[in-house]
């Protein structure tokens, strides 16, 4: 959170001095340096200069640089002695650092010394740097540094002097430093909360790193949201990358007040600091401001613009401005930027609740968190505010010191009379409106806030407002918003604002007032009976249910009633008579079973009767604009009447009328009719027998259970988007179901009685969605109609349809564009292999689905997976729903059938609850939670909440129905919103965080328990540098790393456990570390191994373990930066883990320690069936117990005991590989089997024997098995081609542990056989190429159905088929690789293209914007000779007009003459 309580983003608070001046004291102390300091400190320039503000002892070095960190400016004064001192070259490297690090201004000055001479070292510099050159021989490094800096500093804009008066030469200096630290005053705010994500959006959109271009920002937002509060808060951030910049606030005012060429005037002033400038009008300025601008690279920053009068005077285009000028205009009509070409906005939105908790603390108690006996009523005041900063800086201003009481009437009061100071801020935006405009604003406010845009738009329309354009208007001021259901929205404080200007028509009478709205002023008017004609709009919403009395004649003379609302209050008696003039009546629980008979209201458009006891037994007449009836929940209503009469009705809603039986035929040729919705109806029987609704979009006839018949449709109907018949009677769809065109969604969940689908295919072809719940019977019917394929339906529910595997097969070949599938409570088996073709699926339901067991694969990119209750699933089949987030796939969701946490989590803990630690940024997580079973295994689901925490404060918490005996694992940004989830890193602190993931029952009763809770990181998302496993506090600390005396959270200590978190550790670094990481880690591994004690026998294979150390990592380097890796890191450590492995079995059984353990390796989502093994390959018999007592959870390798396993740790486990890789290399039979391949190699052997089994160290099996170097590659291949060969006869007989077999290979096992050795001595890229993957893969096959009496023993059928398995997976990766590489190689090319076709239109635009500005200046002599000529005919105009004005008086003078002689 930004600002505690401070003003952080002011220049003040970054800076400790304005200047630091860099000199060589013995030339210019007591000359030009002590002057210049005086009269900087004269002018109130905070100043530093090394004989003051430091402590006699102090080390004066350090803190010299400190000072130099923490100076706004750094003037360096370059005089004939200065590069002799090694202090000074020093600080000037220090300050050349921070002007690149710190933004800092940096102003060399040339005292009696020529720039060229500090550029190039010439003169006295040059003699200098000689001698430093010769003292510094041994560190000639620091001398070229030296030199760097000098020509860097002398390119620098600076001063130089070598004669005339020196107090004239300081004041300029002083005027210009002057200059650069005014302009960098700006107060931002006393408490800037929530500023931080505003400032990084702006300067993203600012941009200004991307060159010479000009652009212009704006940003919008209503009044008192804190834009002002943005813009200076960026401007004091990047002025100073500007040569000038100007912020002129309340462009708005002060053009009202002083006019535009006072502004005009400023911007020059403030940037070029000419006060001489005198413009005469804004017209004349135009021009200047674009000669003098044009080459000067500027921030300009016009706050509170409302016209666009403003932004052409004082912004009028982007060639103003020279290049890489930025332009940032703050208004709150967002229309004005647009019109003014404005492309780039950022709007401005209201605070989340924690930051105005916060930000009205610090004005409510000057602290950032109430009083915890305030802590209720701040939070009253914070939903009061919602969110706006001007309202919570006034109210916590004007409670700050009050009591509780106090506050609560101060409260009551803003409710109902909003505070002045906050109404006069937001009223400016509505004194902007037009008459029409304010009309409609006052009506949003008072009444329609929350409906639907087009419905208000209806009333408003027929007011004669013409909302369409006024709405808009109210738009682009930041009055409304449109929500994402197309409803409109406007802040609370807005509203509280417009309706206090309704409220002062008449303050004290409301029956005077135009509009009421408030329920207490409406029951007053009731009562007392002094409404008048004046009033257009009431809405009567009572908090309460309450029976009131209203006077008969009550409405008789509200002449002008336009809108009446009236919820939730109950009156004995209807009115005899209602306004004529009504455009909205919209009254729930109307009393009477009729209107009355003199109201015929030509100009309704809505009529709203929800609850009513209208009967409707007359026809609609008079009803002529009416778009809009809902009569639904009217128990009193039978039939619908003749609405022949209502042609421009577009809305019919009568849901949930329990005696409702009979719709008219007339309903069915409303041409006009949008929606028609009788849902819930049962007696619902007649509707029209057809229908000729062409602008129909919308049919609900659900839960009509006797509707047996759809009415036939009798004209093409291409606006229907929606059927839903679900719970009818209806036994077939009707033929004409084919002139539906448009359809895309059908919904026919539990029609028992529908028979067979339609015939005809037609109508699925457009369909989008298609629901068949609970319907067994048309199993047969989409086997015989889904014949084709419908490539635009995305969603399809089949549940409970008595789903077979046969079925599955035809549905999904049908459906190839599917991303819902919903198969809950079927009976298939197994989900077939194509549903992994279905790549757009993003939803799959399986819940209910007892007798399923295998599901072979999944699509890459579903995300939510719903398995509850799946209790045939085998473990296999879990872990590959699971596995998507080991995929790396995000925003998942997925809750399975299971008992045990995935080995592959990056973190998880025993019960309810995981921490870890983050910093900087909170990582991307997927969250996996177990809930086990309770006493009552029949109790299900519970219900469970769980909690984020950060630092001990709860930031999120949510709850909901799981059940027993699964697990949930969720992406935890699904459950978040964006607000709330960009949220999460302003509640992190500097350094590291605590963070708890907590999972409890909602109550004890409950069933069931939280068995354990874990994490997996998303790699991709989360540098894991800032993510810990263990408390940092204690990381160095040697009590961290020690097993836990909780029996509970007791991990083995068997070698298979610790090879286990040795391969899943090793495999974290080589795949998601940078090559620097690696050889980092490498080192560390060289590290430990040089701690520890060897015995002497050992000693020369430690030199070798060094060798193929550097050997190892310099081939994996070579293959990174050669780009020449087939697969990822991690896949390729697993390669060599599982391949040294299976090379130990197919050469001479398993591969064994001293105590028989079986080697193993855990890189991909484990099956139950190797958690098993983990327990059983334990060697101490108490150690299995305890294992096996805890079997039902299984951690992963790296949870909270291991993952963050320090360097011993990771030493003793690495070394009980190679004691089992060593051993290995004793066995007899593997002597045998490579003999032949060992004579063939030149280098030492792969596995040299260990002498000693005593404490473990590093082994160089170990580091072979994970690095892909050609040696273990070799190896890999040789072990299997002595094991094929020894299969062959007559070859090197073989003893294994297996019991022996007779049986002799047959021809093609043998010609199997042999395609493996041959593949297996090709390069691996070889095997993975498309042609010869799917030779492999058909050998694999084969070779994994031979059982032992086919030559294959168990073991090394089990291999093969591990080998089969993953060998499919690397050869998809390798596929998919090849696609995307030659995907990106052709939008390289096309993009190569572009680029040179954007050069070659470089020249074309160039010629074409100086034509067009040759034209644009002719224009303008052209347009200023128009208006000379205008003027001149003007004036031969005028004395025309002078002459005919004499000729007639010398008229009328002959004509009196001529009487006077007459006469």
């Amino acid at each position: 959170m930004i600002g505690r309580g401070s003003s952080s983003f002011s220049s003040t608070d970054r800076w400790t001095y304005d200047v630091f001046l860099s000199f060589k004291g013995e030339d210019t102390r007591y000359s030009f340096t002590g002057n210049l300091s005086n009269a900087l400190r004269q002018r109130g320039i905070n100043t530093f200069i090394d004989d003051e503000e430091l402590k006699r002892g102090e080390d004066i070095s350090p803190s010299l640089l400190k000072a130099i960190e923490e100076s706004r400016i750094s003037i360096i004064v370059f005089s004939e002695k200065y590069a002799s001192s090694t202090w000074c070259l020093d600080e000037l490297v220090k300050i050349l650092e921070c002007m690149k690090t710190k933004k800092q201004l940096v102003r060399p000055v040339f005292y009696y010394v020529d720039p060229t001479e500090v550029r190039h070292q010439h003169g006295s510099f040059e003699k200098a740097m000689a001698e430093h050159e010769q003292k510094f021989k041994n560190n000639k490094a620091k001398v070229q540094k030296w030199r760097r800096a000098l020509s860097e500093a002398a390119n620098l804009s600076g001063w130089h002097f070598v004669n005339g008066y020196e107090f004239e030469f300081i004041q300029r200096i002083i005027e210009e430093v002057s200059s650069q630290l005014n302009r960098t005053l700006l107060h931002v705010a006393d408490h800037p909360v929530g500023l931080r994500s505003h400032i990084a959006r702006l300067k993203s959109l600012l941009d200004i790193e991307s060159g010479d271009d000009v652009l212009t920002v704006g940003i919008c937002g209503i009044g008192g949201i804190g834009k002002t509060t943005t813009a200076r808060a960026v401007y004091n951030l990047i002025a100073d990358r500007f040569a000038g910049s100007s912020f002129l606030a309340d462009v708005r005012e002060n053009s009202a007040r002083q006019g535009l060429v006072q502004l005009q005037e400023t911007l020059l002033l403030e940037i070029l600091g000419d006060r001489n400038i005198k413009l005469g009008n804004a017209n004349k300025g135009i021009p200047i401001l674009q000669r003098r601008l044009c080459h000067k690279k500027v921030l300009l920053i016009l706050d509170d613009v409302d016209n666009i009068k403003q932004l052409r005077a004082l912004a009028g285009g982007h060639d103003w401005f020279g290049p890489g000028s930025r332009i940032l205009v703050t208004t709150r009509d967002k229309h004005l930027l647009i019109a003014h070409g404005i492309q780039k906005v950022h709007e401005v939105k209201e605070l989340a609740d924690d930051e105005a908790l916060e930000l009205f603390s610090w004005n409510a108690f000057k602290t950032n968190e109430p009083d915890a006996s305030y802590m209720e009523i701040s939070n009253r005041v914070v939903q009061y505010a919602k969110g706006l900063p001007l309202a919570l800086n006034i109210i916590g201003s004007d409670l700050f010191g009050r009591s509780i009481e106090e506050w609560k009437s101060a409260l009551d009061k803003y409710e109902q009379i909003p505070n002045k100071e906050v109404q006069d801020v937001l009223k400016v935006s509505y004194e902007n409106l037009d008459h029409l405009e304010r009309e409609i604003f006052l009506d949003v406010a008072c009444f329609f806030k929350g409906d639907l845009l087009e419905h208000v738009e209806k009333t408003l329309d027929a007011c004669r407002f013409y909302p369409r354009y006024g709405i808009g208007v109210l738009i682009d001021k930041s009055l409304v918003t449109i929500d994402e259901l197309n409803r409109l929205k406007m802040h609370d404080l807005i509203q509280d604002m417009g309706r206090e200007v309704a409220r002062q028509d008449s303050a004290f009478e409301p029956g005077k007032r135009r509009r009421l709205w408030n329920y207490e002023d409406v029951l007053e008017v009731l009562s007392k009976d002094t409404a008048t004609e004046r009033i257009e709009g009431i809405m009567l919403e009572l908090p309460q249910a309450q029976q009131l009395q209203l006077r008969p004649n009550f409405f008789k003379n509200l002449k002008n009633l336009r809108v009446l609302i009236v919820r939730n209050a109950h009156f004995s008696k209807a009115p005899k008579h209602l306004p004529n003039n009504l455009r909205v009546l919209d009254w729930r629980d109307y009393p009477s079973q009729s209107l009355p008979a003199d109201f015929h209201p030509e100009t309704l458009v809505v009529l709203n009767m929800p609850h009513s006891h209208l009967t409707m037994d007359e026809p609609f007449k008079k009803f002529g604009r009416l778009t809009l009836m809902d009569f639904s929940d009217n128990d009193y209503l039978s039939k619908v009447p003749d609405m022949s009469e209502i042609p421009n009705l577009q809305t019919l809603r009568l849901n949930n009328c329990m005696n409702l039986s009979e719709v008219h035929d007339s309903v069915g040729n409303l041409s006009k009719l949008v929606t028609f919705s009788a849902e819930g109806c049962p007696n619902l029987q007649s509707l029209p027998s057809g229908i000729r609704m062409t602008s129909l979009e919308s049919l609900n006839l659900g839960k009509c259970s006797r509707v047996e018949r759809l009415p036939d449709i009798l004209v093409n109907m291409e606006n229907i988007k929606t059927i839903n018949v679900e719970g009818t009677g209806i036994e077939e769809l009707p033929h004409s179901f084919r002139n539906l065109a448009g359809l895309e969604s059908l919904i026919l969940t539990s029609c028992t009685s529908l028979g067979n689908l339609p015939s005809s295919i037609d109508i699925f072809m457009n369909l989008d969605e298609l629901v068949i719940e609970n319907c067994p019977q048309l199993r047969n019917s989409l086997e015989k109609y889904l014949t084709g394929v419908f490539p635009k339906l995305k969603r399809l529910s089949l549940k409970n349809c008595d789903l077979l595997d046969e079925d599955l097969v035809i549905i999904l070949s049908c459906f190839p564009e599917l991303s819902w599938l919903v198969l809950s409570e079927n009976n298939f088996v197994a989900l077939p292999a194509g549903i992994e073709d279905l790549q757009n699926l993003l939803l799959l339901h399986l819940n209910n689905c007892k007798q399923l067991r295998e599901i072979p694969g999944i699509p890459l990119n579903l995300q939510y997976i719903d398995a509850r209750n799946c209790t045939s699933l085998t473990s296999q089949s879990s872990t590959t729903l699971l596995s998507q987030a080991f995929h790396e796939v995000e925003h998942i969701d997925i809750t399975v059938f299971k008992t045990r946490i995935p080995k592959w989590l990056d973190h998880c803990s025993k019960g309810g609850s995981v921490v870890f630690w983050v910093r900087q940024k909170f990582p991307v997580i997927a969250i996996c939670i177990v809930l086990g079973p309770g006493e009552d295994e029949n109790v299900n689901p519970s219900t469970c909440a769980y909690r984020l925490l950060i630092n001990g404060v709860v930031v999120f918490q949510e709850e909901g129905e799981w059940p027993s005996n699964h697990v949930w694992l969720f992406d935890l940004r699904i459950h978040l919103s964006r607000k709330e989830w960009l949220g999460l890193n302003a509640k992190l602190q500097r350094g590291w965080n605590h963070v708890e993931i907590s999972c409890t029952l909602r109550s004890t009763t409950q069933n069931g328990t939280v068995k354990c809770c874990g994490i997996h990181v998303y790699k991709e998302h989360t540098n894991i540098d800032n993510i810990l496993f263990i408390d940092p506090d204690t990381l160095n600390s040697r009590a961290a790393y020690d097993h836990d005396t909780d029996d509970s959270l007791e991990i083995s200590d068997d070698e298979n456990e610790l090879d286990h978190i040795l391969t899943k550790v090793l495999a974290d670094v080589l795949g998601k570390i940078t090559n620097d990481g690696l050889c980092k880690d490498i080192d560390g591994l060289e590290h430990m191994r040089d701690c520890k004690t060897e015995e002497t026998q050992q000693e020369q294979q430690l030199t070798l373990f060094d060798q193929k150390i550097q050997l190892g990592y310099e081939r994996m380097i070579s293959k990174v930066k050669g780009k020449s890796i087939m697969v990822d890191r991690e896949t390729e450590v697993y390669n060599d883990v599982m391949w040294n492995s299976m090379t130990s079995e197919l050469i001479g059984g398993t591969s064994s320690n001293k105590d028989g353990e079986s080697s193993k390796a855990f890189l991909q989502p484990a099956t139950e069936d190797e958690e098993e093994t983990d327990v059983k390959g334990s060697s101490d018999e108490s150690e299995q117990k305890k294992l096996k007592e805890d079997d039902d959870v299984v951690y992963p390798h790296n949870s909270l005991k291991t993952s963050s396993v320090p360097n011993f740790q990771i030493s003793d486990k690495i070394t009980s590989r190679k004691s089992r890789l060593t051993s290995l290399n004793k066995a007899e039979p593997v002597a045998k089997a490579t003999a032949q391949s060992e004579q063939t190699q030149a280098q030492e052997p792969l596995i040299k024997p260990a002498e000693s089994n005593s404490i473990h160290r590093l082994s160089v099996g170990t580091i072979e098995s994970i690095l892909p170097d050609d040696d273990s590659m070799e190896a890999f291949y040789t072990a299997i081609l002595a094991e094929t060969t020894a299969m062959s006869p007559p070859q090197v007989s073989i003893e294994v542990n297996a019991k022996p077999s007779n049986s002799r290979q047959s021809e093609e096992t043998r010609k199997a056989l042999n395609i493996l050795q041959d593949f297996l001595i090709k390069d691996f890229s070889l095997l993975l190429h498309t042609g010869r993957s799917s030779t492999m893969k058909t050998t694999l096959s084969y070779l994994s159905k031979l059982s032992a009496d086919d030559g294959i023993s168990e073991k090394m059928k089990s291999l093969i088929t591990q080998l089969s398995r993953d060998f499919t997976l690397w050869s998809w990766e390798y596929n998919d690789a090849s696609m995307k590489l030659e995907s990106n190689t052709t939008n390289l090319s096309k993009v190569d293209k572009l680029d040179e076709g954007l050069r070659a239109n470089t020249n074309q635009f160039m010629e074409a914007a100086f034509f067009e500005n040759e034209l644009r200046t002719q224009l303008a002599n052209l347009e200023e000779k128009k208006r000379e000529l205008e003027e001149q005919i003007n004036a031969i105009k005028a004395d025309i007009s002078l002459f005919s004005e004499a000729t007639d008086n010398a008229g009328k003078r002959k004509r009196e003459i001529f009487m006077k002689v007459g006469c």
